[in-house]
This record gives structure tokens, C-alpha cells and sequence, in this order.
């Protein structure tokens, strides 16, 4: 018997019933400040983060959380409708990692004290790459934070499987990384009740943008990061749940298998957009074009060991998650890797809390949640199918990339893929299935987006579950419940799809398909996209001074940002005259957009790299200290750096 359950699972009851919890590092209580109030109640916040392939670790460290009851209020430091949970020391998380604290500590149910009220924005205040290392950034692995007992090497950093270390380049320290909902506290009579939670879900393949770093490690080139700053938030509850799996891992590349296997394995979580309730109240919507929406993606660790499958081999956890983040409380799931045909499961249904969500193994190792698979009952001991991965011989996909920019520069570029067994309205639904973040200095991809070979296999949580499996071992779901479906307009066929910035409408091209089988193919930009309905410019004017002799510099980018991340650059080296710069006629989008989160509120940077440095110390960031507010439309505006 393969007495699979990790030990993390063990703590999933609590994590279910605050939000999420477990694993971050630095001290994670915290106080209120901002005034005198009569009453507060207690709140948590944790996340869930979710890996690529390619990246081993993606930290950042929080110095602060705020939270204000209006949803387009600007943060401010000394702005009193802020209230600021300021954390004991601050904490750095790995957004690679599958779960941790930031505010309160779930597992134990405290959570610090906040005036209550409805919050309906909430922003994580981070510390800058460049900035002096935090106690929790520098320390040891026995913290949670590192491997290896090393510190980090910046407050923000990405470590490639290679071993390469960069930065997190973040471009404002003004604006934060505002979470996509908000949270409700209320008062209590318990001290220790934890009133209001919140766990952020903040996938990296939403999130980092590759760029060119203009160094290298190791004598060749590497990408830098940034943030494209979204995330996926849920709310804590007592229905909230999780949707677990596992993939059989004698069929994933590993140290042990190495030949005919699946690897880079990922799972990702589906929601539909554009979703209507039986009564017409809308239950998800961005504003964009209909779409299953890749929530976050979670990596798959082929851990084995000569001779045996050790407990996390091929598992997978999603959440926890709560039923009013998805159509008819159901979420599909997509698993996908090099050498297999993808695989989706429709329909996957979300239990909240009830005893009969509660089992036990027989390692004595209990979870709740949504199982992928079957469960049997044998020799005493509870066993659960594997989830087989069909292999189709090789681990090569075609990769195809952009043939010219995107506009903006700063954009997400999908290859969708598009089904009849998922419609709505009447037209089937694109799955975001490989995306990238464009490179905010030229609008190209740094890495070619991976196609999977071959048709989906396709299956329905409902027919899963009803499968006949028994035996005294963990057996694979049954191969005849998958069915090869061709993706709408031909086999292997993807449509392109681009979302810019939170100002830009989002577009789909079902008209010039890109073909799976076109290895090393290029495919065309979308047409740039449009600013939203009531968007308008105003054209700013930027000054800066203290900026070094230009014949030192090999680049120098102003760099303008807002709380969704970088919204403009432009080369300035040239205008760059006795440490002085303007910059006339920089056009930003501004008013008020009614979703809420591009509130036209930026922060402005000079990013320089020193002449023929291959290092990252030759790269200087010069930043503004004040934020340029132009939601009042103002037709000319003026900012200065510093």
C-alpha cells in the first residue's frame, strides 16, 4: 500500500476553515494603527502560490498590509482611512510555494486586531529589491525561507531551476500589490476569533514578466523579473474546501524515471467569465470577452526514491477556495505536460465543510476536500486512483512566439484553446491554455510559448467518481473515461487572445488560428488593444535630475507604473543631458475606471544599466517619491524624479 498523504495535508482542516495557512516565514501577528475605535475584530490573511516550470522559488517580502473600506482610495503613507497592520518583523514569502501566513496565523486561528468594517481594498506593501535585506529576506533555511540554509540574496527574487538568481525589479514602492477583493470584519466576544480572512491565490504564471536583464549568470544571458501584479482572492469560511489529486508518478521524469515520462507537469484551475446566475445576476465577470480563465497553476514534484514512491509523488492541492468564486460551485481542472496529452476535467465540484468531507487513511492522516479520483476501501486500509497521464513518446512541443510587438508593450499573450463540451451562449468557451507576459521594454516574448501535441482527453468529474475501482493498491482511473476531443476549427488548433492593462479591453482572434504542429512557428500580434469605454489621456510631462553621465550608460528607460504594474516605458538615454531629463508628451490613461482597479494614480522610475556591466550591480533604479494622481482627467500634468 503507497500511504500517499503528505504531511502538509495534515493540516488542511484549519487551513479550510480560516482561509489557507502554514509555512512563511518571520513573525506574522500584528497591531492596527490610525486612530482610536470602539470595536475591531480579528483578521487573517494567508495565500496560495503556484509554480511554473523552469522557476524553483519566487520570494518577495511584505512590510505592511493596509486596508481601506473605499475601493478606489489611493494609498497613501499617513493617510488615516488606511488602516495599517504592520507585521512584528516583516515576512517573506515564496509565491512558488503551495502555502504560508502573512497576517494572523491560520493554523492557530489568531489574527490581528482590525477595526471592523468592510474593507473593500486591500494592498500588500512591499520591500524593494534594492533595498537594505529585511531580517526575514536574510533569514536561515530553518525560518522556511531558503534552501540550503542561504539568505536571500534581495527582499524580491526568482530562482531558476539552473540556480540563477535575480531580482524581483519592482518599479514603485509607492502603489503595493492590491489583492482582487476585500473582506468583511465584524466584532466578537472571543478574543481569539478570527472574524475576517482572506487568502490571496497569486499564481506566477500570471504574475512574473520575463525581461531582458541586460546581464548574465554564468557568462550567459538571463531574464529579469518583474510583477504584473494580479491575483486571485478568496474569502474564509466554513465552505470553503480544496480540490486535491494525484498524478501516478511512475509516469513523471524524475531522478529514478527517466525515459519515456511526462515532464514539467502542471494543474491549473479554470472559472468561466462573463457567467450568468438562473436569475441574471452576473457571479464572475472582468469586463471581458467570455473565457475560462486560468485562476492559478500549481506544479507537480515528481518525488520518488530508488525502490519505492515516497508519500508526495505526483500530488497536487488547489485552494482552499470558496463556492462564490465559481459558476454552479464546479471549477474545471487542466493537466498538462511535455511528453503527454493534456488532460481536462470538467465539472469539478467544490464540498464545503461537513463530516462527510472528513477522511481518515490509514496512516491516520485526515484531509477534507474534493478528490480527483476514486476511493476504495481494502485490507484495512483506504487507497485512492492515480490519475495516468497518456504519453506520447517524447518530450518535444512545438514552441512558437510573437513576430512583432504587442501593443501595449506590457500585455498577456494567450494561445487559447477552444472545446464544444465547454459553451456558453451558444459559442464555445477559450481556455487561457499557454500564456506569457510580454516584455515591458519591447513587447516580445523572452520565452516561446510551449503548444501540447496532440487533442485533449476530456473528462467530467461526475463520470470520475463514478468509476468501479477496487484492489488493494492505488490503481489509475479508468482509460475509457477520457475522450479525445478536437479543439473547435481543427486539431490542435489555438486562437490567440491578448489582455493588456487594467485601462485596456481584452481581445480574441478566432479568424488566423496558430497550429499546434508549427514547431518554431511565429504568429502575429493581436491589433493593439483599445483603452475601456470612458478611458481618456492626459499627457504628462517628466523631469528628473541626479541621473549619471549618459556616455556611462549602456540604457536608460523611464519606467511608469501603476498598482496593476507597468503601464509605459520609454528610451530616454539620449535626452538625458548634465544629470537632467524631461520627457514631454508621456500619454496616460486617466479618470476613474468603473472596475475599480486601474485607479489612474502612477508612479514614475528611471531603470539605467552601466556601460558593458555584465552583472545585476550595474543595474540603478532612480524612483519618484510622490504618485501622480490623474483620475480627475486633467488634460496636462507634471512629475519630477526624485
Amino acid at each position: 500500500m503507497r500511504r500517499w498523504l503528505t504531511v502538509a495535508l495534515t493540516c488542511l482542516l484549519p487551513l479550510v476553515l480560516l482561509g489557507c495557512g502554514g509555512g512563511s516565514s518571520g513573525g506574522s501577528s500584528g497591531s492596527t494603527g490610525n486612530g482610536t475605535v470602539s470595536a475591531t475584530g480579528k483578521f487573517t490573511l494567508t495565500y496560495t502560490g503556484g509554480g511554473i516550470p523552469g522557476v524553483k522559488h519566487a520570494w518577495v517580502t511584505v512590510t505592511k498590509v493596509v486596508l481601506n473600506e473605499d475601493i478606489d482610495k489611493t494609498w497613501v503613507q499617513g493617510d488615516t482611512s488606511w488602516k495599517v497592520v504592520t507585521l512584528n518583523m516583516p515576512v517573506t514569502i515564496d509565491l512558488a510555494a503551495a502555502n504560508g501566513d502573512i497576517v494572523g496565523s491560520s493554523s492557530s486561528g489568531v489574527g490581528a486586531s482590525v477595526p471592523i468594517g468592510t474593507y473593500r481594498q486591500i494592498r500588500l506593501i512591499l520591500a524593494g529589491h534594492d533595498e537594505p535585506l529585511t531580517a526575514s529576506a536574510a533569514a536561515s533555511a530553518a525560518s522556511g525561507v531558503v534552501d540550503s540554509g542561504r539568505p536571500l540574496t534581495y527582499n524580491a527574487q526568482v530562482e531558476y531551476d539552473n540556480g540563477a538568481i535575480v531580482p524581483i525589479e519592482l518599479p514603485s514602492l509607492l502603489t503595493g500589490f492590491r489583492l482582487d477583493r476585500g473582506v468583511q470584519i465584524t466584532s466578537s466576544t472571543t478574543t481569539e476569533a478570527t472574524l475576517g480572512a482572506l487568502a490571496a491565490h497569486i499564481g506566477l504564471d500570471r504574475n512574473l514578466v520575463r525581461f531582458d536583464a541586460g546581464y548574465q549568470h554564468a557568462g550567459s544571458p538571463v531574464d529579469a523579473m518583474t510583477l504584473r501584479m494580479r491575483s486571485y482572492s478568496t474569502r474564509g469560511g466554513a465552505d470553503a474546501g480544496i480540490i486535491l489529486g494525484q498524478v501516478d508518478p511512475n509516469y513523471l521524469c524524475s531522478s529514478v524515471v527517466v525515459t519515456n515520462c511526462a515532464s514539467e507537469v502542471t494543474v491549473s484551475l479554470y472559472g468561466r467569465s462573463k457567467a450568468l446566475s438562473a436569475g441574471g445576476a452576473v457571479l464572475f465577470d472582468d469586463e471581458l470577452f467570455p473565457r475560462m480563465i486560468n485562476h492559478y497553476t500549481v506544479r507537480v514534484e515528481p518525488t520518488v526514491r530508488a525502490g519505492a514512491v515516497v508519500p508526495e509523488s505526483g500530488l497536487f492541492v488547489i485552494g482552499p477556495l470558496l463556492p462564490d468564486g465559481s459558476v454552479g460551485n464546479t471549477y474545471d481542472l487542466v493537466i498538462r505536460g511535455k511528453g503527454m496529452r493534456t488532460i481536462v476535467i470538467q465539472d469539478v465540484p467544490l464540498k464545503s465543510l461537513s463530516v462527510d468531507d472528513l477522511i481518515t487513511a490509514a496512516d491516520g492522516v485526515s484531509f477534507l476536500g474534493t478528490y480527483i479520483g476514486r476511493t476504495w476501501d481494502a485490507g484495512g486500509g483506504t487507497y485512492r486512483s492515480f490519475i495516468r497521464p497518456v504519453l506520447i513518446g517524447s518530450d518535444v512541443e512545438s514552441e512558437v512566439s510573437l513576430s512583432a510587438a504587442q501593443s501595449p508593450k506590457n500585455s498577456r499573450v494567450i494561445l487559447g484553446m477552444r472545446l464544444n463540451s465547454r459553451s456558453a451562449e451558444g459559442a464555445p468557451l477559450p481556455y487561457e491554455l499557454m500564456a506569457g507576459n510580454t516584455d515591458p521594454f519591447t513587447g516580445l516574448l523572452r520565452k516561446s510559448l510551449p503548444l501540447p501535441r496532440g487533442n485533449p482527453l476530456v473528462v467530467s468529474y461526475p463520470a470520475i467518481v463514478s468509476d468501479n475501482l477496487s484492489g488493494v493498491g492505488n490503481a489509475p482511473i479508468s482509460s475509457s473515461l477520457f475522450q479525445s476531443e478536437p479543439t473547435v476549427g481543427g486539431d490542435e488548433t489555438y486562437v490567440r487572445m491578448a489582455l493588456g492593462r487594467y485601462y485596456d479591453e481584452g481581445v480574441v482572434d478566432t479568424s488566423s488560428p496558430v497550429l499546434g504542429t508549427d514547431s518554431g512557428a511565429v504568429f502575429a500580434p493581436l491589433a493593439p488593444l483599445a483603452y475601456k469605454t470612458g478611458v481618456v489621456e492626459t499627457s504628462v510631462t517628466v523631469k528628473a535630475k541626479g541621473l549619471p553621465d549618459p556616455t556611462t550608460l549602456e540604457s536608460a528607460y523611464l519606467v511608469v507604473s501603476d498598482v496593476g504594474g507597468i503601464v509605459h516605458t520609454e528610451d530616454v538615454k539620449s535626452r538625458i543631458d548634465g544629470g537632467s531629463l524631461t520627457v514631454s508628451n508621456v500619454n496616460l490613461p486617466a479618470g476613474v475606471v468603473s472596475n475599480g482597479y486601474a485607479t489612474g494614480v502612477y508612479s514614475f522610475a528611471i531603470r539605467t544599466r552601466a556601460l558593458s556591466s555584465t552583472t545585476q550591480a550595474g543595474t540603478t533604479w532612480y524612483r519618484g517619491n510622490t504618485q501622480l494622481n490623474l483620475r480627475a482627467a486633467p488634460t496636462t500634468a507634471t512629475a519630477t524624479i526624485p
